[in-house]
């Protein structure tokens, strides 16, 4: 599985997960909570990139 694909894995539950926690009073909330969770993924892919490289794990 990609690093891509993984996010994606990761990115889009938590969105749900904060629409359903908080539902946004309005269209700009869910388009902000989007953002953000679009946000989340790349801020994982880079982080887990990042730790594994440091700890000598080859990344896929």
């Amino acid at each position: 599985m990609s690093r891509r694909t993984a996010a994606v894995l990761v990115a889009v539950p938590w969105t749900v997960g904060m629409l359903w926690a908080s539902p946004p009073a309005g269209m700009a909330g869910v388009v902000i909570l989007a953002v953000a969770g679009a946000l989340f993924g790349v801020a994982w892919v880079w982080l887990f990139g990042w730790v594994m490289r440091r700890i000598g794990v080859p990344v896929w």
